[in-house]
């Protein structure tokens, strides 16, 4: 087992997050982690957070889209999102449905 790199969250853009979005929108991508009650609006659509950075990550750095990455989503994730322009919610509980839950295959830096 490999040492585990640092992600360098600089490289994601406003850019690859909205092309994020859309993939989760459209179901291009699908939305298949737990939501952590961290979401991101988009076009009237509530995203879980975490799976709209890990996809933008990947999309940023030419990373396979099935790549795994160990991060942990909380208040970087919600400065990191608004600070790119995006309205982001935090809520008590998941609205996410049950088909959109899943393995939660990764933790954000801080």
């Amino acid at each position: 087992m490999g040492k585990a790199m640092a992600l360098d969250w600089n490289s994601v853009r406003a850019s690859h997050v909205t092309e994020a979005c859309r993939q989760l929108r459209e179901g291009i991508r699908p939305v298949r982690l737990k939501s952590t009650g961290i979401f991101i609006i988009s076009e009237g659509k509530d995203l879980p957070a975490k799976q709209v950075m890990r996809v933008a990550y990947l999309l940023a750095n030419d990373m396979s889209l099935d790549a795994k990455l160990r991060f942990s989503s909380g208040e970087s994730t919600v400065k990191r999102l608004r600070s790119l322009g995006f309205q982001v919610e935090r809520r008590k509980g998941s609205r996410a449905p049950a088909d959109q839950q899943g393995a939660d295959e990764s933790d954000y830096p801080t």
